[in-house]
């Protein structure tokens, strides 16, 4: 999904895949995933330099006493709502 082999994107912030007009869900959704005790949602577009990667559906919740987030990310491209954006 993100142009590259998985070990090349180890370390890396996925943050830096989540395109421009996605920052403000994305970063919402973590805050969500963050201070709240339940799984949260989202869908964003990944992308950078302004080329669109995908569209993708996350989900988030933080576990475990280390408070690590364990996430999922779907393709939805297929299903794609944000052609108007």
């Amino acid at each position: 999904m993100l142009g590259d082999r998985r070990f090349g994107l180890i370390n890396s912030n996925f943050k830096l895949f989540v395109s421009e007009d996605s920052l403000p869900v994305f970063n919402n959704f973590f805050y969500k995933v963050y201070t709240g005790n339940e799984k949260e949602s989202c869908e964003v577009r990944l992308g950078y330099d302004k080329n669109t990667l995908c569209f993708v559906y996350m989900e988030g919740i933080v576990t475990g006493e280390d408070r690590k987030c364990l996430l999922s990310v779907v393709d939805i491209s297929a299903f794609n709502k944000f052609d108007n954006i």
